[in-house]
């Protein structure tokens, strides 16, 4: 890419074909950042009366916004789209539709795709994408259901969601039911399925999945291929995974990444770093989630000079602006050498706002460490973001009742979340009586609470009274889920199947 875009720059007159060769190329390879850059240069150069964009350079644009979530961009090249009034055809309403999908606007994408004069697989595909990916199982799998025009890649979104959203138990009713309709699995289905499904984590398995590779050509289809990685690395045959790596004659860093992934996951962290350095000698560009597998590798075999070199060249040597999940390894690398000064400053140095892994990775350090006003200084910022998780985390540090003393002080001791969060730390430590005032003492009580307090007397052994509270429960508020979750397994432990059913039945 870089070849190409010195030659481009050398060019002395551009026409649309040129731009856009760069720009679809920058689109479909992944350089997102590079594709919307030019396409800001080509915005520059129609301004001053230079070349017009077209379909392909919109499309191109809007599948780069859609990657990167970059939403405002994308309203601005479908401003650009409607000035030069663009007409859409089918490839360019699926983009669209995409564009808001994946930015989250899924009503919007849902009126565009009503709207839409033809409708292909391709724009069910991106709609049933985007629900999947916000959490909306139930109107994904609805639209599945309802569309008309149905491939192959229709088939692995749903699927590919189902796993997403923790579903893997339903995906091969699925694959019969595709395979029932003369849809077979593609090399995107094996992607899929072989790293998520535990029947491929077994040898038996990954031998199969295998067989069908080759029989079907896909033994070169890079993802395949590190779909195959994984799946024998995780049966423990290691010396298969690598055989498998060998014998992919064009390594993208799809296969690079997987194999360096699962050498390290085997513990020989100092051959997956040799594994990076052929990687980059071959010519092939490590990408945000080579990095997060090399410096995790980094942060568990106590490697902190490797580590910020690895870090340091992201951006010095590859030009990649490191993401949360880079900077929450190497604060991982940081704490877990007991470096939590480099470890804190890391942070504050951050050019976005810590999320929860890294004040998780930082807080694991302090506590590790013994290090209370670390520990405690980051119990705030934690609150913040995860209160319901916050109070577990802090009592392996403190304590259930320091934790608590911590709460009043602080004026925490009104949330729901941490009231539930105490009642679980004090069941935990053996102190039911003292969850229970917990519990008594809070006058708000939502379902968390009730659940919180149901699940810690279970868990003491005392299943009547937990089906007491139950029913306390149910008559000021109603259970969810979880709620039942914690009653049933009480249940199956008692050997109340009667109570269970009947319980469950009343509220259905």
């Amino acid at each position: 890419m870089r070849a190409a875009r010195l030659v481009f720059d050398e060019m002395p007159h551009r026409d649309v074909v040129s731009w856009n060769s760069l720009i679809s190329a920058y689109s479909r390879g992944g350089w997102y950042r590079e594709c919307l850059e030019l396409f800001h240069g080509l915005v520059r150069a129609r301004a001053g009366g230079g070349v017009q964009p077209n379909g392909v350079t919109v499309t191109s644009a809007l599948h780069a916004c859609a990657q990167l979530k970059a939403f405002d961009f994308g309203v601005d090249v479908l401003r650009i789209a409607n000035e030069i009034r663009l007409d859409m055809d089918v490839a360019g309403w699926n983009s669209v539709i995409g564009f808001y999908a994946k930015c989250g606007r899924l009503q919007h994408a849902r009126q565009l795709l009503e709207r839409m004069p033809k409708k292909d697989a391709v724009s069910y595909s991106a709609m049933i994408t985007g629900y999947m990916n916000s959490g909306h199982v139930d109107e994904g799998m609805d639209l599945f259901r309802q569309a008309d025009a149905k491939g192959i890649n229709t088939w692995n979104a749903l699927i590919s969601g189902l796993i997403q959203n923790g579903q893997q138990s339903d995906v091969l009713g699925l694959l019969h039911e595709m395979m029932g309709a003369s849809i077979l699995p593609n090399a995107a289905t094996l992607s899929i399925i072989m790293p998520s499904l535990p029947l491929f984590s077994t040898l038996q398995g990954a031998k199969q999945a295998h067989g069908y590779v080759i029989r079907n050509d896909y033994d070169q289809s890079n993802h395949v291929v590190s779909a195959l990685i994984d799946s024998y690395s995780k049966a423990g045959f290691l010396d298969i995974a690598r055989k498998v790596f060998e014998l992919n004659e064009n390594r993208s860093t799809f296969a690079w990444t997987s194999i360096i992934s699962a050498v390290a996951a085997h513990g020989d962290v100092t051959e997956a770093l040799a594994l990076f350095d052929q990687m980059v000698s071959a010519g092939t560009r490590p990408d945000t989630v080579t990095f997060t597998v090399v410096l995790n590798s980094c942060a568990h075999a106590g490697m902190v000079a490797e580590a910020r070199e690895l870090f340091h060249s992201m951006q010095a040597v590859f030009g990649i602006s490191p993401v949360m999940e880079q900077y929450a390894c190497m604060v991982s690398v940081l704490s877990r050498a007991g470096m939590l000064k480099d470890a804190l400053e890391l942070v504050n140095k951050m050019p976005f706002e810590p999320n929860a892994k890294v004040w998780g990775a930082l807080f694991s350090g302090a506590a590790a460490a013994g290090d209370v006003e670390l520990g405690r200084f980051v119990f705030d910022r934690l609150f913040i973001i995860e209160p319901k998780n916050t109070v577990p985390l802090f009592s392996t540090l403190l304590g259930a009742k320091q934790v608590h003393g911590y709460v009043i002080r602080n004026d925490y001791d009104q949330s729901n979340n941490v009231r539930s969060a105490l009642i679980d730390a004090y069941s935990k430590a053996g102190f039911l009586d003292i969850a229970r005032k917990v519990f008594e003492l809070n006058e708000n009580r939502n379902t968390f609470a009730w659940t919180s307090i149901v699940s810690a007397v279970a868990a003491h052994g005392d299943i009547t009274y937990a089906l007491a509270l139950f029913n306390q429960m149910v008559s000021t508020r109603r259970p969810d889920t979880v709620t039942f979750t914690a009653v049933l397994n009480a249940c199956s432990h008692a050997g109340k199947v009667q109570i269970k059913w009947s319980q469950a039945d009343e509220e259905h």
